[in-house]
């Protein structure tokens, strides 16, 4: 991160700028959540778009008994 710090400062310009020379105008939020039973995933789809969201993420790992 300081070297892309560095280079910034050099170039005058943002790190967002150096990773993307054209970013995206428009940011989608996201509603997650963890790995859940089907009952309480589809609750959480349901309140996540009752809320507005669009997207909706699912943290799943092996640690959370969902198969990856």
């Amino acid at each position: 991160m300081a070297v892309h710090d560095i280079l910034g400062q050099a170039s005058g310009l943002s790190v967002a700028r150096l990773l993307a020379p054209s970013p995206k105008t428009r940011i989608e939020h996201t509603w997650w959540s963890h790995c859940l039973p089907p009952d309480l995933m589809a609750a959480e789809a349901k309140l996540g778009a009752s809320l507005g969201y669009r997207v909706h993420k699912v943290k799943a790992g092996h640690w959370q008994g969902c198969a990856t």
